[in-house]
């Protein structure tokens, strides 16, 4: 008869370490949104429980604020799209931006945004752990009960359970970290959108004025279809207030997508420009100036 298995090995880990390994991919997810978004990004226990770990990094500058504050400037002026990291900082140095309440509205919204979806690969990836352990645990106790129980045979077979689990994690992790890049990108250039949506309703002076995204040289065939006329060149106009309306395309299909303000898609850079009253496109798409007439329309 084979005897019991002793108490250590009857499982890969105890519920008590299962734990303890969620709560530490939880806290490596706390560590990064410090890192992007400063010490006052998480709750005061959250930042102690992450120093007292040791998985403490200098915060960056907040890259939600700096993302925001780049569209800003860049609407003030569009040589500030041409500077460097550095030259951003110099620019700021010299000039400064005053934040109006209505941007310290949207940039707590952004920040929430950005958070939430962080937060949300956290626990993703919590539920990935879980289920590799409990994949590998319920294998090795079928082999175990197949078997004689000897020593060396548990040991070699739960060393194959482990990197087992090794392997799903490292396959898992690899995913999670795509998914934690596509939400940097796609979430600071909602930010970059935003602060120039912000900085357009004040420099034009007008409630809902006419804008209109300019999609990059490289720019996929939805976003020309949403953003271009048929001649592809010639920028689709909106109101402000529509693209807002649309909301964001988070979850729709890609049939169902809609213009809006920030993101077309993962990882979109169609820029929001103001056409403001007496301007209209010319030849190649480019912007000119055609008189007074024209502004009702804006």
């Amino acid at each position: 008869m084979p005897t019991a298995l002793p108490p250590n090995l009857s499982r890969l880990l105890t519920s008590s370490q299962q734990t303890k390994v969620a709560d530490l991919v939880r806290l490596h997810h706390y560590a990064l949104i410090i890192e992007l978004m400063g010490d006052k990004a998480v709750p005061p226990h959250i930042l102690t429980q992450v120093k007292s770990k040791g998985m403490y990094r200098k915060p960056r500058p907040d890259v939600i604020h700096r993302s925001f504050v780049f569209g800003k400037a860049g609407i003030v002026d569009d040589r500030v799209l041409e500077l460097d990291e550095d030259g951003f900082s110099r620019y700021l140095d010299m000039v400064g931006l005053v934040l109006t309440r209505h941007d310290r509205e949207a940039l707590s919204h952004l920040r929430r945004s950005f958070t939430h979806y962080l937060n949300t690969l956290a626990e993703d990836l919590v539920a990935k752990v879980e289920s590799a352990v409990i994949k590998a645990d319920k294998k090795l106790q079928r082999k175990l009960a197949q078997k004689q129980r000897r020593a060396l045979f548990m040991e070699i077979e739960r060393r194959k359970a482990l990197a087992s689990i090794a392997k799903d994690l490292s396959d898992a992790t690899r995913v999670q970290v795509s998914k934690a890049v596509r939400v940097i990108e796609t979430e600071t250039n909602n930010a970059f959108q935003d602060g120039r949506a912000q900085e357009i309703m004040r420099k034009s002076g007008m409630e809902d004025p006419t804008v209109f995204k300019r999609p990059r040289h490289d720019a996929c065939s939805d976003c020309i279809e949403a953003y271009l006329e048929e001649d592809k060149e010639t920028p689709k106009l909106f109101r402000m207030s529509e693209l807002i309306d649309n909301g964001s395309n988070i979850g729709k299909s890609r049939a169902d997508r809609l213009p809006v303000l920030e993101s077309f898609h993962p990882y979109c850079a169609c820029e929001l420009h103001w056409l403001p009253p007496g301007f209209t496109f010319g030849e190649g798409g480019k912007m000119i100036y055609a008189g007074r007439s024209l502004g009702a329309a804006s």
